[in-house]
C-alpha cells in the first residue's frame, strides 16, 4: 500500500500547493479542506519545517492533537493569554515576540507527533515516519517498527521538552518584553536553561 499511499499524496500536495486555483476551487470550499489547519501550522509546508511531515493527510490527522499538545505541554508553562497573544503577532510581532514564537512552533511540533503516533496507523522509511492507509500486503516486521516507532516518540518528547524549556529561559529572561507572561505571574526562573538572542545567532546559559 506504500506505493498508493505516495500517489494520493503527490496529488494531495498538488492540490494544496494550487488551492487558489480557480480549476481547484470545489478543493478549497470542501468541509475536508476547511478542517485543515492551526494558526501556527497553517499548511503541510509550514509543518515540515519542523518535521519530517511531508503529507497532507499525515497533517490533517494531526489536527485534534496540536490543541492536546498546546494544552498538556504547553499553554501551562507560559499562560493562555500569553499564548493567545504570541498567536495574534504572527505577522506583525516585534522580534522578541517572534523568537519567542519560533520557540512555540519548535516544542508544539515535537509534543504532537509524540502523542498522536501511538493513534495513527504509520510506518517507517528511511528513518523517517509515514501515514499509511493500510498495512496490508506490507512487508513489516512489527517488533522492529514498534522499536523504531518507540524510539522516535522517545527523542520527539526530549525535544519537546528542550524546546519548552528554551521558550521558558528565553520569556524569563525577557520578560519586560512580555508583560502578559509577567502580570499573570508565571515569573519563576527556570533552571540552567539556553536563551537564544532574538536575532537566533547567539545565546547565553543561565542558572
Amino acid at each position: 500500500m506504500l506505493q498508493a499511499d505516495k500517489m494520493i499524496d503527490r496529488l494531495l500536495a498538488l492540490l494544496e500547493k494550487n488551492i487558489d486555483e480557480s480549476d481547484f476551487s470545489k478543493w478549497k470550499d470542501s468541509d475536508e479542506c476547511k478542517e485543515v489547519g492551526h494558526p501556527l501550522f497553517r499548511t503541510t509546508a509550514e509543518l515540515k519545517r519542523y518535521t519530517k511531515v511531508d503529507s497532507w493527510r499525515f497533517f490533517k490527522a494531526l489536527m485534534p492533537f496540536f490543541d492536546q499538545a498546546l494544552d498538556l505541554d504547553i499553554v501551562g508553562h507560559i499562560c493562555r493569554e500569553q499564548y493567545d497573544d504570541l498567536v495574534g503577532k504572527i505577522s506583525s510581532g516585534n522580534t522578541y515576540e517572534l523568537a519567542a514564537i519560533e520557540l512555540i512552533r519548535k516544542a508544539l511540533a515535537n509534543f504532537t507527533l509524540h502523542r498522536a503516533i501511538p493513534h495513527l496507523r504509520v510506518a517507517m522509511e528511511s528513518n523517517a515516519i509515514v501515514f499509511v492507509s493500510s498495512t496490508d500486503g506490507m512487508n513489516i516486521k512489527q517488533a522492529a517498527l514498534d522499536s523504531a516507532i518507540d524510539a522516535l516518540r522517545a527523542q520527539l518528547e526530549r525535544d519537546g521538552k528542550e524546546y519548552l524549556r528554551q521558550l521558558k529561559g528565553y520569556l524569563y529572561t525577557n520578560v519586560k518584553q512580555f508583560p502578559i507572561f509577567e502580570e499573570n505571574g508565571y515569573v519563576e526562573d527556570p533552571g540552567v536553561g539556553v536563551i537564544v538572542s532574538p536575532d537566533e545567532i547567539g545565546g547565553i546559559m543561565i542558572n
